[in-house]
């Protein structure tokens, strides 16, 4: 198992073992009992209570949701929080604080989390009620364990443990010891992990405590195998399953099949791990476990991989991969229902609030209109002068009823900022999600794109390896003559496979139009044998030309050679010794285009690779190690000549690649064979080389003179010769320029130019 994948189980393993040690082992234990006690808690609440035995039966009531509800144990604390701190108090208020640190903790706020289990710790330790510090201590440090800080974490947990040690509290104990054991082992203090798993053990076994017996039988089998002791391990776990099948406790025995399945991978048992990731993913399906199911494939796929089977594994893998992003979703729209819901209801706290105020204003109102009514009732009965002030009191109602107004009209106006705040908090919370995710497959692709880098850079430097080995092998020691072809055709092998490279990446990224001239097939095909004989004989393979009459096609000369060179060499590869290649016509020529086969008696090709045969990067036996450029570059260019391209091929029974080229509507004329040199020479000048000056003939002449000893494909001599230049202007640098450019481009023909741009000028 890779370290990357370790951490990862190890991490799965935390969050189960954590759930199973802390308190809802008594959760499990008692959960008959707490149905009934949970009605009777709210029967009770219905009856006439003192406030503060109302307090202690809601946060009785309060315990037994805040795991499996924690929503409702969130609204319920609360309410029952504002209570004790009405009436003053301070072991509710602590309590309360408590229960709010474990719900925030389960809803990953952890700093509010801990804000509130200090607030509780701090009441406590002024009530100096030892049991409720040493549980506040215990909560603090799985906070603190929760986010990494792992220091801290153990000195709260062993803070707990004295003072529980203290108290005698056997259960608490047990507790604090299994959270120090996995402290330890998220650190990788594996020995001391075991230690204090081996003491939860001793106590569970005191009172024969089943759930938890079998969480630390697993818990010691992990620590175990993180040591490396697979052995111990697989007996240690068999325990656990054996009292969790005792029990029937099926949240355990599903871990127990997955550590399983794990250790016998290690122990190179295949069959034994395969079949209890099976039972695993059989178990989870049945418990409905999402995590549990993505889980098992992981562990089956992993499993394949260690025995070779590669495709299989590559199937649960996929599996793997949709099933955690299943996962992801179900616990993103889990915080959305969340939010949802806390969202509701702070919106109905707000409308409550304003009801409030509303009814406080209508007494207001109501009051007012009283008074008012007295008031005239009184002006009806004394003299004007009451009138008058009737008047005055009616002018100051007026003043009232505006200030009112405006008041509701300012609370409008917060609610409808308050909303357009929480619209936009919300929008801003699907962007995070947005990018998160666009940060992970992000991340997904920089690792793909990392073992894809490697695997090219090792497949080009095999491809680059044996025409490397022939030079050096054949120009070493005795130099004889007779090597010469052998080593040119090796070079222009290794220039074929860079030139391979550099012009597919030029296809996909420039629309490059082929030179479309009328060419003899024959010359290509022969220019392409040329290429490839040396290969042909080193494998005694026999080279049968089958086309009966020569063709005139209307294509890039250049390019099309090189698409038989790369198609006769991916023959020559897959075709055992004393194979046999043939160049054959197909049929006769359809809509202007002729149809060209290669055919091999080799291996052949698995159908599973047919259709991706002509991609970049994408081999044609899965054992080989080959870039591919070469098939692609193939398509590339008989694509720009708007052909088609394909293959036939059966396992064994070898392979036939065929193309279509463009038939040319002009006769070939026959002239003498000239040398690439003179044909160049005889040839115009295209119009975007650069003119030379006479004072620059005088410069480049020796320098011309020099190259000619060498041959176009001996491009770091002809470098070494133009970097003699001690003077240059605009004109020589351009001429530099474009000679260079025929060499990477292997353009014999624009080379020569250049070189004759020299003798013809000095002329």
């Amino acid at each position: 198992m890779t370290q990357s994948l370790r951490t990862k189980f190890n991490t799965s393993l935390f969050i189960i073992f954590l759930l199973l040690s802390t308190g809802q082992q008594h959760l499990l234990a008692q959960s008959k009992k707490k149905s009934r006690k949970t009605d009777s808690l709210q029967q009770l609440l219905k009856t006439n209570l003192s406030d503060k035995k109302r307090v202690d039966v809601m946060l009785a009531l309060i315990n037994s949701y805040i795991i499996k509800e924690p929503e409702k144990g969130y609204q319920q604390l609360k309410v029952t929080l504002a209570l004790a701190q009405k009436i003053n108090y301070e072991n509710g208020i602590a309590h309360c604080y408590d229960r709010l640190g474990i719900y925030y903790k389960h809803t990953g706020e952890y700093d509010v989390s801990l804000k509130h289990h200090l607030k509780g710790l701090a009441i406590y330790e002024k009530l100096k009620n030892e049991k409720k510090i040493a549980a506040a201590l215990g909560n603090i440090g799985v906070v603190y364990k929760r986010i990494h800080d792992y220091p801290t974490a153990f000195e709260y947990q062993f803070k707990a443990l004295k003072l529980m040690q203290k108290l005698k509290a056997e259960g608490m104990i047990a507790n604090t010891y299994n959270n120090i054991g996995l402290i330890y082992l998220m650190t990788k203090d594996f020995p001391n992990a075991l230690k204090y798993f081996d003491k939860t053990l001793e106590l569970d076994k005191k009172v024969d405590f089943k759930l938890g017996l079998g969480s630390d039988y697993s818990n010691i089998a992990l620590a175990l195998y993180e040591m490396g002791k697979y052995d111990r391990a697989l007996t240690t776990e068999f325990k656990a399953l054996k009292i969790r099948k005792e029990i029937k406790h099926k949240q355990g025995i599903v871990v127990s099949y997955k550590n399983l399945g794990y250790i016998y991978k290690e122990l190179k048992q295949y069959e034994q791990s395969l079949a209890y990731f099976q039972k695993y993913l059989e178990l989870g399906r049945s418990l409905k476990a999402q995590e549990h199911i993505a889980d098992a494939y992981e562990g089956i796929s992993l499993t394949y991989e260690k025995q070779g089977k590669f495709q299989q594994a590559l199937k649960y893998q996929r599996k793997f991969q949709s099933q955690q992003d299943s996962v992801f979703n179900l616990g993103k729209n889990k915080q959305i229902t969340q939010m949802k819901t806390r969202y509701e209801t702070e919106k109905k706290e707000q409308e409550n609030r304003v009801l409030k105020e509303e009814a406080k204003v209508k007494e207001a109102e109501l009051a007012r209109q009283q008074l008012y009514n007295t008031l005239i009732a009184i002006a009806l009965l004394i003299t004007l002068a009451f009138i008058y002030l009737g008047y005055r009191l009616y002018q100051q109602k007026r003043k009232n009823v505006q200030q009112l107004q405006q008041l509701n009209n300012e609370v409008k106006d917060q609610n409808k900022a308050l909303q357009q705040k929480q619209s936009e908090i919300l929008e801003q919370q699907e962007e995070i999600a947005v990018q998160a995710e666009e940060l992970k497959v992000t991340n997904e692709q920089l690792v793909q794109l990392d073992k894809f880098k490697q695997s090219l850079t090792s497949m080009i430097v095999h491809d680059l390896k044996n025409p490397l080995n022939t030079i050096i092998g054949l120009s070493s020691g005795n130099y004889n003559p007779d090597f010469q072809k052998s080593i040119h055709q090796s070079g222009k092998g290794m220039l074929n496979l860079v030139m391979n490279i550099l012009d597919v990446q030029r296809f996909e990224e420039t629309e490059i139009k082929p030179d479309l001239q009328p060419h003899s097939l024959q010359k290509m095909i022969a220019n392409a044998f040329e290429a490839v004989q040396q290969s042909l004989v080193e494998k005694n393979i026999q080279f049968k030309n089958e086309v009966s009459q020569d063709y005139t096609l209307q294509v890039d000369e250049r390019l099309i050679i090189r698409v038989f060179v790369n198609l006769l060499s991916n023959a020559i590869k897959y075709t055992p010794n004393q194979g046999e290649i043939t160049v054959l016509i197909e049929n006769e020529a359809s809509d202007g285009f002729q149809k060209i086969a290669i055919q091999d008696n080799g291996v052949g090709i698995p159908e599973e690779f047919l259709d991706t045969i002509f991609n970049k990067f994408t081999l044609q036996n899965p054992r080989a190690q080959s870039t591919g450029l070469g098939l692609a570059f193939c398509k590339l260019v008989v694509e720009a000549h708007e052909g088609k391209i394909g293959v036939f091929s059966e396992v064994n029974q070898g392979s036939t690649f065929w193309f279509t080229l463009p038939i040319s509507t002009e006769i070939l004329q026959e002239t003498p064979q000239e040398t690439p040199l003179k044909k160049a020479e005889s040839e115009p000048l295209e119009k975007t080389f650069v003119e030379l000056y006479d004072q620059d003939i005088v410069l480049l002449k020796p320098i011309v003179e020099e190259m000619r000893q060498y041959e176009i494909y001996e491009v770091s001599a002809i470098k070494r010769t133009l970097h003699k230049l001690s003077e240059t202007n605009p004109r020589v640098e351009q001429w530099c320029t474009a000679v260079e450019n025929t060499l990477y481009d292997w353009n014999e023909t624009k080379y020569a130019q250049l070189l004759h741009l020299v003798d013809q000028n000095q002329a």
